[in-house]
């Protein structure tokens, strides 16, 4: 039996990759990592996998935006 912690800084112990998964690690700031999860949390609840979602959603109207629409802004 695999152990997964999933606690917050982890220990080192990775989960498994579901199948037809791929693994991306990002490096955030600590604030904008925290606010993204709490709206996760707000929008899809605190159910295991959600915040894999956010990001795919994220990733994906990142790629379909018209070049001329994807305007960086400052850092909030």
């Amino acid at each position: 039996m695999v152990k997964h912690n999933y606690a917050f800084g982890g220990c080192g112990v990775t989960p498994s990759i579901p199948r037809g998964k791929s693994r991306i690690d990002v490096y955030l700031t600590a604030e904008r990592e925290k606010r993204f999860k709490e709206e996760v949390f707000k929008r899809k609840g605190m159910k295991k996998g959600n915040i894999s979602e956010a990001v795919e959603e994220a990733i994906s109207l990142w790629i379909n935006a018209e070049p001329s629409k994807t305007v960086r802004r400052k850092e909030d």
